[in-house]
């Protein structure tokens, strides 16, 4: 059976409306829709040279991976990350609770409510951008065990799964925490933002340790 992209459709018309169109736009356009963006390698080099500070790559489904720099902490547990265009992710917990500058972006209203505790329901109100809305969300959180996870080296790391169901509007699923044992920190999350954008895969790299 043969699949065709839709992406793939949208530039053969571009090519047939657009006789001056650069070939290798259609190329590089094609080829991202497919097997997606290039990723961000973080070897040693990386880690310990090319950064200074604490810092997160995101991935952003298939069209987007960059890396945001550690800007602030505010209480030990809200940590602003900054990228080099001013998008903004803040989180808490390794929880994202307002993103700034990307196409939709959100707020969570009532940060009290955001922590890890397992077996207990608990409502998030949050506000979103583009549209704009208000909506409330119910959550509950389930550990999943320890289980290894390599990045620039190899945690052992908590893993959390997080349900939730947002009322009166059709946006549900499951957010992945990992949390490193010993220092306590975040290491890797996987969640949904915003309903109109892809899945958020965040990796955490850190110059420091939570005491």
């Amino acid at each position: 059976m043969t699949y065709i992209n839709k992406s793939f459709i949208l530039v053969f018309l571009i090519i047939n409306s657009c006789a001056h169109i650069d070939y290798r736009e259609v190329y590089t356009f094609a080829k991202t829709s497919i097997v997606g963006v290039e990723d961000i390698k973080i070897d040693k080099d990386y880690y310990l040279y090319k950064s200074r500070s604490s810092f997160i790559k995101v991935r952003l489904g298939k069209r987007l991976v960059a890396t945001l720099v550690l800007a602030n902490v505010e209480n030990n547990d809200i940590f602003e990350w900054v990228g080099a265009n001013g998008e903004k992710i803040i989180t808490k917990n390794g929880r994202i609770i307002e993103t700034v500058g990307l196409k939709h972006n959100m707020e969570v209203l009532n940060l009290s409510n955001i922590d890890l505790d397992l077996d207990s329901e608990r409502e998030l109100l949050i506000s979103l951008n583009d549209p704009q809305a208000t909506i409330s969300q119910s959550i509950k959180s389930y550990e999943l065990g320890k289980k290894p996870i390599e990045l620039n080296k190899i945690f052992i790391a908590h893993a959390y799964r997080e349900d939730f169901i947002t009322h009166d509007y059709n946006w549900s699923g499951s957010n992945f925490y990992w949390v490193d044992s010993i220092s306590s920190l975040p290491i890797k999350t996987v969640s949904s933002s915003h309903p109109y954008l892809e899945t958020l895969e965040i990796e955490f790299y850190y110059t420091f340790t939570r005491d």
